[in-house]
């Protein structure tokens, strides 16, 4: 757009350098008809005023990747599948709401209405999302109310993820590798592989919490249906990778949750506020930036293990420590990696942002009644749980 420092200039370099014809001069200033304008900016560069703004739409602004683009015909948004990570840093940007992620909300119904045993895995930053007055646990009653079997917390899984990979690196340090990126961050994993493949055998083998948690639902219940339920959409694509496809069936975002419990009339003030503790406080904190260093330091000390983090928090510090980590300058030996930032709890699905669910989440966090990952009393059960990203065995 053509800002009020336009002087109208008689060399008028916009016009000549417009390839479409879009700028033309009305009363002694510059005009740019949108309907023309292919947004190039060329004009921009070559004003000499700098009297024209140039205005990146706020989707194709968040996309990390450069998966977006806008078709320079009809300028409508596209995404390029082959650059696309699926982080949903788009759909969150979007303030028309036009861009949205496949959802599955209608086999998980279908399966309700059907009797199936239909078990819920949630991610701990489900915490206040529904109003800072709803607990967990009537969030779990309500679970029960609409169907499903039962609810668990994905943090569950995170207390052995943290014991695992906390052991994986040590094995990789102990056979020459100078560091190992986390994995539980779909997004952050995808982005590794497309952008920097020489950095994808650095990527942990561990499986993230949610296939941890899926897997021993399903060692225990062969015929049952997991449902991850999350801030996260790059999780719908996390669980159609060949090695991790039989953990989880769907997943289903906050926004689409919520649309579930109005369809079944749930009313939370009607709940029962049910025991949770399937976590630590160290696992639960996996769903805040840092959270996840903090759970495998603990569990690195344990074995003897010196962990010297460096948290990638968004996307503003991915690329320049993944750059670091290519050229061998990495000040650390562990990398955590989250695309959204500040983690989980401002993932793209939220119905509320961090700054109204920071305390009520805190607040659950330390109702835990263990800190330490090997607190946690389900910790023995994930012993024959295959907790590797190579097999889905």
């Amino acid at each position: 757009s053509v800002t009020e420092a336009c002087r109208g200039c008689i060399a008028h370099e916009c016009m000549e350098s417009c390839p479409s014809g879009a700028i033309t001069k009305i009363n002694g200033r510059a005009f740019i008809n949108q309907e023309i304008c292919k947004e190039c900016g060329m004009c921009k560069k070559v004003c000499p005023y700098n009297a024209i703004s140039e205005v990146m739409r706020p989707c194709k602004k968040s996309c990390p990747t450069g998966a977006l683009h806008v078709d320079e015909e009809d300028r409508q948004a596209a995404v390029d599948k082959n650059k696309c990570i699926n982080c949903g840093a788009c759909m969150a940007g979007c303030p028309f709401g036009a861009i949205s992620d496949k959802s599955y909300i209608v086999p998980v119904v279908n399966a309700l209405m059907e009797g199936k045993d239909v078990y819920a895995v949630a991610a701990p930053s489900i915490a206040g999302q529904f109003g800072p007055k709803v607990s967990v646990g009537q969030i779990k009653d309500a679970f029960l109310k609409t169907g499903f079997k039962d609810m668990v917390e994905a943090a569950c899984g995170a207390d052995a993820v943290a014991v695992h990979e906390a052991e994986e690196l040590k094995e990789r340090l102990k056979r020459g590798d100078k560091f190992m990126t986390s994995s539980c961050c779909p997004g952050f994993v995808s982005y590794v592989e497309m952008n920097f493949p020489e950095l994808k055998g650095m990527i942990s083998e561990t499986v993230s919490p949610m296939i941890a948690t899926a897997r021993l639902i399903k060692k225990n219940h062969p015929d049952s249906m997991v449902i991850f339920v999350g801030p996260c959409t790059a999780k719908k694509s996390e669980i159609k990778k060949p090695n991790l496809a039989k953990a989880v069936d769907y997943v289903l975002t906050f926004e689409e949750i919520s649309a579930l419990f109005d369809a079944f009339e749930i009313d939370f003030q009607n709940c029962s506020d049910l025991p949770v503790s399937d976590a630590t406080l160290s696992a639960r904190g996996f769903a805040q930036s840092g959270g996840l260093s903090n759970a495998i330091a603990l569990a690195a000390k344990e074995i003897g293990v010196d962990l010297k983090p460096v948290k990638i928090n968004g996307q503003s510090e991915l690329k320049k420590t993944l750059l670091l980590a290519k050229v061998g300058r990495l000040d650390g030996n562990f990398i955590e990696g989250m695309m959204c930032e500040g983690g989980c709890l401002d993932g793209p699905a939220v119905l509320w942002s961090s700054r109204k669910t920071a305390a009520p989440f805190k607040a659950f966090s330390q109702k835990s009644e263990g800190k330490s990952p090997f607190d946690n009393k389900m910790l023995e059960k994930f012993r024959d749980v295959n907790l590797s990203r190579s097999s889905d065995s």
